[in-house]
Parts: C-alpha cells; structure tokens; sequence
C-alpha cells in the first residue's frame, strides 16, 4: 500500500543510487498560475455555490499545484467541489448520514490532485520555498554589490582620484 514508510530522500541524500520507481521529485513553480481554468457554470449542483466553496476554488487555482493540472483533471476539481459543497450543506444541515463516505471521497480528490500535504508526497511535489527564493535573491544582489565594489577598486588602482571613466 502507497504511503507507509518513510518519505524518499531527495536524489542527493540518496545512498542508494538507483532509479526511483515513481519518478524524481518536481519543485513546482512559485509563480501563480495563470493559464486556462474550467469554468464553475459547469459544475453539476443545484442552488449558488457557497462562499468556502467559491474560496476553495480561487485558492486551487492560485496554489503552485494548478502548473501541473491538465485538463484531465478538470473533472476531478470539480467533483471536488461539488463533493465539498455537499459536504458543507450536509455539515450546515446536521445531516450525518452519508457524511463519512463523502470525506472519503474528497479526501482521496485532495491526494489524488495534489491538494493535500499527503497527495505531494504521493506525487513527488515540492512546493517552493520562499526562505530560499528570498535567499536567493539576496545572495545575487550580495555579489552584484561586490561587483561594483570590485570595480570601484580596479578604477581606483588605475585613477588614483577616483573618476569614474565612461
């Protein structure tokens, strides 16, 4: 059964070094998506969608997971939300019967779509980390200032006074 054990180690913490049977981990894109969306007249419930269920929606398709939905998976997000808002009117309800197996349900939709911590996993998704993206940039703009500083040196060394040289 998928997921007992252990995560995988990253390919470099690896000791042993053959291949994976599910692939190599895939850091997903930190930038929102912005490509083609279904569109939520098609989804099959009756009545408005809730307010959660409309915020689930834009939250989805601004998350770093939607890079790697096709449309494929259109179906599936929205069965998912149509599993949720039923969950949410049942809930709202105090209808139990039935209950369980809907969780399920949208449990297993959320793993299978990458939603879930467990579904990345599953996948092989890394989310992006803003500390290192932060990082990153802050070590670029670090060496471009000793670039410069550099720079202002060699001219100094050549030009005693200092003169910039254009």
């Amino acid at each position: 059964m998928a997921g007992h054990g252990p995560a995988p180690k990253q390919k470099d913490e690896r000791v042993n070094r053959t291949t994976p049977q599910r692939g190599e981990w895939t850091t997903l894109p930190s930038d929102p998506y912005k490509g083609p969306r279904p569109d939520l007249r098609g989804a099959p419930i009756r009545g408005a969608l809730s307010a959660s269920s409309k915020q689930a929606w834009v939250s989805w398709w601004s998350s770093p997971m939607a890079h790697m939905w096709t449309q494929a998976e259109w179906s599936k997000l929205l069965r998912l939300l149509v599993v949720g808002e039923l969950v949410n009117r049942m809930t709202k309800d105090g209808v139990t019967k039935g209950l369980s197996s809907l969780l399920t349900e949208q449990r297993h939709l959320e793993d299978g779509l990458g939603i879930s911590e467990k579904g990345r996993r599953d996948l092989r998704w890394l989310l992006p980390d803003p500390d290192h993206a932060a990082s990153t940039v802050a070590a670029e703009a670090d060496e471009l200032a000793k670039r410069r500083e550099e720079r202002v040196r060699r001219r100094r060394a050549v030009d005693p006074g200092g003169a910039a040289q254009t």
